[in-house]
């Protein structure tokens, strides 16, 4: 029975994952307080009370065995072992190591002495272990670190003190062992440890430790700004730094070095800027976890080691010197703007306060024409499909997911799709102009389109604005407004909010809901258009990042997340949200594919990237829910046509046979009785019949009937 709904292990577990931690099962502390191994009844380590029980791995081969997926997590904290506690690997595979503190053998005392001489350990992330010690997380240096005691490290300070790394593991929280229970103090990111701590940890490894730039003195610092422009500026930093890490971390093959380079250096002169508070080791840990993303977001061949990141990332150190980024201008301060004035003149909204009564009287007049009974709205025309069974036209959709889930890969082939009139894995398009706001630049949709345009064709029906429109810069953005007005697209893609929202708290429901507001706008600036918007989730990988106010605003939620093995380029699309659905819909299981596009002429690099395969049209597609309406036997037969004959389609012999297959026993005459009715009699609101006849023999869903999202109205009495 599975344990899903109350193991908070197994949440802790799938959390881990998806930080890209190497997690692990452990044994658990039974019910007489000794370890679930097999040494409990003989060794007193493992017996109640003894030091080792509950930290050590379930199973053998753990150093080396593949990262555990999610669907291992679920086998194991969901059904076959829920009370086994989680362990981390340490080292490379995590990306970090581990400071352990042992109170018991005198690690508080070497701590304290250890940070009186050389100063206070950086925030990062935190754990109390059962014992009472603490194991303090930090990002991997550019050399080992060795797992076990450290010699250097015991005669600077004394006992107590050892390291976590290489070959190692650690037990992590919410798991209780023989001494206690396990708790995250600090749920921050690893940060690089202290140069000083480094140096005792290289064992004659000759690394230059990352180290932090002076800042230009000639900048306002901090203490300069009132409270309100402190935090504007330092959104605005930690924005610059996301974004310019995404862009090397999405950077197409053969253009990672520079990709790198230029992030490098912008993120650099963030850090030398004294009027926020960004470090350049920070921006150091921050590019090298993104180095290390590159190999899932281009896995053919798409990624620096360590050597090349290192002499990268000194060429940007060495440019940067002495550079610093101007105090960024509040884009609302003092400007007496007017929207209206991007408006056809025909079309500018009467705003003034009414003078008189008999004004104020006829605005009243005005609305009260506009109020419709329920007969009126329910005969208004029903939402009209962009792709169907998807989402629709006049609608705010967001695609999210994790870094590495070919967001932007998946919604420029929709977006292509639909442009083009080409159906999208199986489904119908509305075909129109998509207007896509490539806010990250045309560096990464150069490939991405060659790459498309080689395997399907001219994308036509698509124009790009590779331009990163800010929302709080009022003027670019209304600007937009009026392309959209004057273009009257089916579809605006947004990519990626986060680039478009820069300067504003994402987690703040008012300026959130603005941005929201403005989907809408353009929706009606359109004249019923679908915005589309992508998006990353939150740290933990559920729902959206930021603030609630989207949740609401949307009327689709597509979630991606990548299926195991992360080389199969599979991943899983999930409805999460239909608005006036009961349920989102059916998941949708997507393949990319490597295109090669060759050689860089002026590089000699490799150049490949990716599109999304077709979807096979022999395979069958989710049944709607309306055919659990039908009588039985016609449900039956169409469940079989559309799993074996959705192109070729069957005959009365083949149906009969799969049913038998099946184990549905219906009689042959019950069955033509079934297929000579679904193929004459016609159901609103299409007037289309649920199957044709293809030739004599061979029976075919209508395509039209069966994928309609609304379905058709059944009055079909049931096949004798």
């Amino acid at each position: 029975m599975s344990q899903i709904s109350t193991n908070i292990r197994y949440e802790s577990a799938v959390a881990y994952i998806r930080k890209g931690w190497a997690t692990i099962p452990l044994h658990h502390v039974t019910a007489d307080g000794s370890c679930s191994c097999r040494w409990a009844a003989t060794d007193e380590d493992h017996g109640a009370g003894g030091k080792s029980v509950a930290k050590h791995p379930l199973n053998r081969g753990w150093q080396s065995g593949a990262a555990m997926s999610l669907a291992d997590a679920f086998a194991t904290w969901g059904e076959d072992a829920p009370d086994s506690n989680i362990g981390i690997r340490t080292g490379r595979v995590s990306g970090f190591w581990v400071l352990d503190v042992d109170p018991d053998n005198g690690g508080d005392v070497s701590l304290q002495r250890m940070t009186e001489e050389n100063g206070p350990l950086p925030r990062t992330y935190v754990v109390r272990t059962g014992s009472g010690g603490t194991h303090y997380y930090f990002s991997m240096p550019l050399f080992e670190v060795t797992n076990g005691s450290n010699r250097a490290l015991a005669q600077a300070f004394g006992p107590g003190l050892d390291i976590r790394g290489e070959g190692g593991q650690v037990v992590a929280a919410p798991s209780v062992t023989g001494k206690g229970e396990y708790r995250v103090l600090d749920d921050t990111e690893p940060a690089p440890a202290p140069g000083w701590l480094l140096e005792l940890l290289q064992a004659g490894v000759a690394v230059t430790p990352i180290v932090d730039s002076p800042v230009v003195e000639d900048l306002p610092s901090v203490g300069d700004l009132n409270a309100r422009d402190q935090d504007r500026v330092q959104r605005y930093a930690e924005r610059v730094c996301e974004m310019s890490a995404e862009e090397y971390r999405e950077a197409p093959p053969g253009m990672g070095n520079a990709a790198l380079f230029r992030a490098a250096v912008s993120m650099i002169e963030i850090a030398q800027s004294p009027w926020n508070t960004v470090t350049v080791s920070l921006v150091h840990t921050m590019l090298d976890r993104a180095r290390r993303d590159r190999r899932d977001v281009h896995p053919a061949g798409g990624g620096q080691d360590e050597t090349e990141f290192s002499v990268t990332w000194e060429s940007a150190r060495n440019r940067a010197i002495g550079q610093g980024r101007a105090l960024p201008p509040d884009p609302n301060a003092g400007v007496a703007f007017d929207p209206s004035l991007f408006l056809p003149a025909d079309e500018v909204p009467d705003t003034a306060p009414p003078q008189t009564r008999d004004e104020a009287q006829s605005l009243v007049d005005e609305m009260i024409s506009k109020l419709m009974t329920a007969e009126e709205l329910a005969n208004l025309p029903a939402p009209r499909p962009i792709i169907r069974g998807l989402y629709n036209r006049s609608s705010g959709v967001w695609t999210i997911g994790a870094p590495g889930s070919f967001k932007s890969f998946i919604v420029l082939d929709q977006a292509a799709c639909i442009g083009t009139g080409r159906p999208w894995q199986g489904r119908e398009v509305h075909q129109g102009l998509v207007l896509y706001i490539a806010a990250e630049g045309a560096a990464g949709m150069t490939l991405r389109t060659r790459a498309w345009q080689k395997r399907y064709g001219p994308m036509t029906g698509v124009k790009f604005l590779p331009l990163p429109i800010r929302f709080k810069d009022q003027v670019a953005w209304a600007t937009l407004e009026a392309v959209v007005h004057r273009l009257q697209p089916v579809m605006v893609v947004i990519d990626t909010q986060a680039r478009v929202t820069a300067g504003m708290n994402e987690n703040d429901n008012g300026e959130m809901g603005e941005f929201a507001a403005a989907v809408t706008r353009m929706e009606q600036a359109a004249g019923g258009a679908c915005v589309h918007v992508v998006h990353h989730t939150g740290r933990n990988g559920g729902d959206a990042r930021g603030a609630s106010a989207i949740d609401g605003a949307q009327d689709t939620e597509l979630k991606l997340e990548r299926i195991e093995p992360r080389s199969s380029l599979r991943v899983k699309l999930l409805q999460d949200k239909q608005k006036d659905r009961a349920d989102g819909g059916e998941p949708i299981t997507l393949k990319l594919e490597v295109v090669e596009l060759g050689t860089d002429p002026e590089t000699g690099e490799h150049l490949s990237s990716l599109v999304v395969a077709e979807r096979d049209p022999f395979s069958p597609i989710p049944v709607p829910a309306w055919v659990s309406d039908l009588p039985e036997v016609k449900r039956n037969v169409v469940t079989v046509l559309n799993d074996h004959g959705r192109v070729l389609g069957m005959t009365g012999a083949e149906i009969i046979r799969s049913l038998k297959e099946r184990g549905m026993k219906n009689g042959r005459n019950t069955v033509y009785t079934a297929l000579n009715e679904l193929i004459e009699e016609e159901v609103p609101p299409m007037n289309e019949t649920l199957l044709v006849r293809e030739g004599k023999a061979r029976f075919l869903l209508n395509r039209l009937v069966f994928e309609c999202e609304s379905g058709p109205v059944l009055s079909v009495p049931e096949a004798s």
